[in-house]
């Protein structure tokens, strides 16, 4: 690597760590007033609160790491060329391709890691933000929340759509069970009007 290119790479990871940071503190800041009276009426402690933004952090660099990159490279190549330093670099012999060089490399590097972010860390870290939320804030059952109508659930044969749940009287209504093959075919379907849970089974009606 030449001074040159550690020069332009300076320069570009200066600018890019000051927008990225400026950009997620801007979004929690405006998230956190957002939330705030769902953190005040739960009474939420600050480790709580701290937690769940922390957590929120890979989600709000997947978004915001694209912009990030362009918005680094126009101010980027804009001071330089404000300073007159690209046109010193063209005097020299430097072409503006050679000049770009560094920001390619770097803009390579970080769309990988922005692939292993999204693909890795976020999902991770928003099942926690989720579980910060509604169990540790608002203390709602571990096993989640469930609507009573329009359910889909995929089992180990098929895929179930269930249109009410009565879960007093432990009725289903509306089912219809689609059997998959192993390319995702349809091979079989099955409709039952209403299905009622007797002797540790499922009981069914056309």
């Amino acid at each position: 690597m030449t001074i040159l290119d550690r020069y332009i790479l300076r320069e570009f990871v200066r600018v890019f760590a000051l927008i990225i940071v400026s950009l997620v503190s801007l979004y929690v800041i405006v998230d956190f007033f957002e939330r705030i009276r769902m953190f005040i009426s739960n009474h939420a402690t600050a480790h709580q609160v701290l937690t769940y933004f922390v957590y929120s952090v890979p989600m709000i660099l997947s978004q915001m790491l694209p912009v990030t990159f362009f918005l680094s490279t126009l101010i980027t190549f804009s001071i330089l060329s404000t300073h007159n330093e690209l046109m010193a670099m063209k005097a020299s012999g430097v072409s503006l391709f050679r000049v770009a060089v560094p920001v390619i490399a770097v803009s390579v590097a970080v769309c990988i890691a922005s692939f292993f972010l999204s693909e890795y860390v976020t999902p991770f870290a928003n099942e926690k933000v989720k579980y910060v939320k509604y169990v540790e804030i608002q203390k709602k059952n571990k096993a989640g929340t469930f609507k009573q109508n329009q359910i889909w659930y995929k089992g180990r044969d098929g895929i179930y759509a269930i249109a009410y749940v009565d879960p007093n009287r432990h009725i289903l209504k509306g089912i219809r069970i689609n059997y998959l093959d192993h390319k995702m075919n349809l091979v079989k379907r099955i409709d039952a009007k209403e299905a009622r849970w007797e002797q540790d089974a499922w009981s069914g009606t056309d």
